[in-house]
């Protein structure tokens, strides 16, 4: 299934300025834990599958790195946790 995106660099038209460029499209696959994406200037594919990440621990991805394309899941590098902002601080 493919949904529709706004090609890259979006639209310029004054009377709607609230559409925005599709950067990223996703795809969550809830019965076989696997999360996609793609770049909207990158034909490449990238994957993660969930089961094999470890959520105890703080880790990110750079969706910049080169060769980034198909299975991901064991390029992801150990983060220290970002702290949530308080409500009303």
């Amino acid at each position: 299934m493919f949904g529709g995106a706004l090609p890259l660099p979006g639209t310029t038209e004054a009377a709607r300025p609230n559409i925005s460029m599709t950067i990223w499209r996703t795809l969550a696959d809830l019965t076989h834990r696997v999360y996609a994406f793609e770049s909207s200037s990158s034909p490449d594919n990238v994957w993660t599958r969930l089961d094999r990440v470890d959520v105890t621990r703080a880790a990110r991805l750079d969706p910049t790195a080169d060769n980034l394309v198909g299975d991901v899941t064991g390029r992801y590098e150990p983060r220290e946790p970002f702290a949530f902002a308080l409500a009303g601080s």
